[in-house]
Parts: C-alpha cells; sequence; structure tokens
C-alpha cells in the first residue's frame, strides 16, 4: 500500500504507509467473529462441549495471527521513526521478543516492560502461540517406529481470557513504549481501535447471556427473528411497561416498530415478586 498519510510536526513532516489499518480493520472483524460463535454455542448450550473445540480453535486463531501481527507493525514502525534504513535493517534481525523488550532501550534508556505488570509473560505466551501456528510440525505416532513430537499448541475449550490478552497487548505495549510522542500517536489509535471492538462485544456477549432464555424464545414465538427478539427482550428486561392491554411497543432499530403481545414471563416474575 502506497503511502497515504502526513504528519507535519512544525517545519518538518513524514509520510507514511497505513498497511497496518488493513491488520487493525480484519483483526477487528475476526474478533466479531469470534464472539458471533461464543453467542452460538451459548444459544446452543454448548459451552465446554468439547466436540466444538476445533471450531472455537477456527475463531480463535486469525485474532492471535492478526494480533501478533499487528504488534510486529507497531514496533517496526516506531524503531523505523527513530533510527535510518542502515539502522533499522541490523535491528529488524532480532526477533520480535527483543525488539519489544530490550531493542527501545537504545532510543529510551528508561524503557522497561516488566514495569508494566504481565506484559512480558503476556508477549512470550502470544509469541509461542504464533510460531506453534505458522511454523506448525505435526505430532505423528506410527506403530514400529516413526514418531514425531510435533509442536502442535495445546488448547482449551475456554481460552477467552488468553484472547482478551492478546487483542490489548498491541496497545498495552505501544502505550507502555509510545508515550506522548506525536510520531506514534495514529498508530497508537489504530491499536486502542481493537481493543475497543474487544470491549464492546464482551459487553454485548455479556449482555446477551444475561437475557432469559425462556423470554427470548417467548418473544421468537410472536414472529420475530432472534436478534430483534434479543433486542426487544433487553429492553422488556430495561422496565419496558405493558398498556392496559398488556401490549408492549418498542423500537429495536430505527424504522422498526414492535408491537409485544401480553408476555407469560412477564406474569411469571409478577407471580415470584409478589
Amino acid at each position: 500500500m502506497n503511502p497515504e498519510k502526513t504528519i507535519t510536526p512544525g517545519p518538518g513532516g513524514i509520510a507514511y504507509g497505513t498497511y497496518h489499518e488493513v491488520i487493525e480493520r480484519e483483526l477487528r472483524a475476526s474478533i466479531e467473529r469470534y464472539f458471533e460463535f461464543l453467542w452460538e454455542l451459548h444459544w446452543k448450550q454448548k459451552q465446554g462441549d468439547e466436540s466444538y473445540l476445533v471450531p472455537i480453535e477456527q475463531r480463535r486463531l486469525p485474532v492471535i495471527i492478526l494480533s501478533c501481527t499487528l504488534l510486529e507493525c507497531a514496533i517496526n514502525f516506531y524503531l523505523c521513526i527513530k533510527c535510518d534504513a542502515k539502522q533499522f535493517e541490523k535491528l529488524d534481525k532480532k526477533g520480535l521478543f527483543e525488539k519489544w523488550t530490550e531493542v527501545p532501550k537504545q532510543f529510551f534508556p528508561n524503557y522497561n516492560i516488566q514495569s508494566a505488570s504481565g506484559l512480558k509473560e503476556d508477549l512470550r505466551k502470544l509469541i509461542d502461540r504464533r510460531k506453534a501456528i505458522i511454523h506448525s510440525k505435526p505430532m505423528i505416532i506410527v506403530d514400529g517406529g516413526n514418531q514425531h513430537k510435533g509442536n502442535e499448541p495445546e488448547i482449551a475449550f475456554d481460552e477467552h481470557s488468553f484472547i482478551e490478552r492478546c487483542v490489548t497487548l498491541p496497545y498495552r505495549l505501544s502505550d507502555n513504549l509510545f508515550g506522548g510522542d506525536m510520531h506514534l500517536w495514529g498508530l497508537h489509535q489504530t491499536c486502542g481501535s481493537v481493543v475497543n471492538v474487544f470491549q464492546r462485544e464482551n459487553r454485548k456477549f455479556k449482555l446477551k447471556t444475561n437475557i432469559p432464555r425462556e423470554l427470548i424464545l417467548e418473544i421468537m414465538e410472536q414472529g420475530l427473528d432472534r436478534e430483534t427478539a434479543i433486542t426487544c427482550a433487553m429492553m422488556v428486561q430495561a422496565g419496558r411497561k405493558p398498556d392496559e392491554n398488556g401490549r408492549i411497543v418498542l423500537y429495536p432499530r430505527n424504522g422498526l416498530r414492535v408491537k409485544i403481545k401480553p408476555l407469560k414471563f412477564l406474569d411469571k416474575k409478577q407471580i415470584q415478586t409478589d
């Protein structure tokens, strides 16, 4: 991608390429797909079902790879800003872990990622997982010999906390390193937008999983699709009151008016309250 943006600090300026934005956008989309699958598992009541281990890892894989890719974009951008092309060519031979832990000290003597909780450990785990995926070696056991240990990652059904640390790591590391450097503000924002998407989708997921299934199903029985029924259920849960006939008028999205018929769920809830 050709350079598209320019920063002009005072009399001078720099132009820079924006391919990191392509990575960021696909990472954001991958996060959304990951949460969509988490919701499907919840709706199907398959949480913890080991038969879904491969499908959920399929959704985690691009999130892991792209998080690590954005991480490399960020540190390379920083180094390119700080040194000339000849010096960068030497530094670029360093591994990603060393680029983030040691190389910045050449330009920022007081730099230390250990000063921020968990950064070094999360960086090591993300890089190791990425290497196991990109440089995959199969485990093979054949009767009579020919055994290969392989390097396939050990995966668990619930790695949500690990995924969160992966997607937030580019922002957390860049925040620790970039500080107030205006040349790096745009890239820092890019990393932050990924965190925002994860946090938004995580909030939505928690909200949806806290809605009684019985309420969603009863609203769907009135002819609404599941996503509209979920939004309506959220509004009902928030305290939308029925009229004298027990009906509730809702506007779940722009241009859509829904009239919910009397809900048995609310009757049961009233009885329990009484």
